[in-house]
């Protein structure tokens, strides 16, 4: 995991966001904005939610609950593959929000991936974040994977791109580490106000996530664009 790309816009810099060659498989899509369902939902191994929206990027799929969209491109994490939640309209707190990272550097396996992650989130968090132990989970297609929860404090932001304020938010944000057999690897954050945080639809979205690594290797490049191969 590329330290810096995992742990992008964490804490304080959440808030601050918001103020601010074709390939058979289905990784030849624009990865920054898919939205597309797999050619064939019905091969997945694991089940989409009725009336969800299945999303796939590269070399991933998750379906997210009705009515969530992609971010703008003004308010995207860059460094994300996939970036989507509830629209931000102007609310008063941090919209529910789903992000997804693609892992392409030999960083070793999930223990030292978690350890790695925990140093950035406490380095780059505010001082009243709680980290909380990790637990192992089942994903469909990965060898193991295993997730934590966050605890912290969102700074307040006067002015967002509404221009409407912002206030400071106690937010739970879940880190979902899933590991492949070699490369690539993957990183799911879903991070919600504490009185928002739906803990059954993101028990949803986590049974739904079916990665598929062989569709990413050689086949993108370090942005994770299509190239040939």
């Amino acid at each position: 995991m590329r330290g810096r790309t995992f742990l992008t816009l964490a804490g304080a810099s959440l808030a601050l966001l918001l103020s601010a060659c074709d390939s058979e498989a289905p990784v030849a899509q624009d990865f920054a904005h898919a939205t597309v369902a797999p050619g064939d939902a019905a091969e997945r191994t694991a089940p989409a939610p009725g009336g969800w929206v299945l999303r796939q990027s590269a070399g991933f799929s998750i379906a997210t609950p009705p009515g969530w969209m992609p971010r703008p491109e003004e308010q995207r994490v860059r460094q994300s593959v996939m970036d989507v939640g509830v629209p931000f309209t102007g609310q008063a707190t941090p919209p529910p929000r789903l992000l997804v990272f693609l892992e392409r550097d030999h960083v070793g396996e999930i223990d030292l991936r978690e350890q790695v992650l925990r140093m950035q989130l406490q380095s780059g968090l505010p001082a009243d974040a709680t980290l909380d132990s990790s637990t192992e989970v089942e994903i469909s297609g990965a060898a193991s994977a295993r997730e934590f929860d966050v605890y912290y404090t969102s700074a307040a932001v006067e002015r967002t791109v509404t221009g409407t304020p912002m206030r400071a938010t106690r937010i739970r944000q879940v880190e979902l580490l899933v590991e492949t057999e070699g490369l690539p690897k993957f990183g799911f954050r879903y991070a919600a106000p504490v009185s928002e945080f739906d803990e059954a639809a993101w028990e949803r979205m986590k049974e739904s996530i079916e990665v598929r690594p062989d569709e990413v290797r050689g086949v993108v490049n370090d942005e994770g664009e299509p190239v040939e191969g």
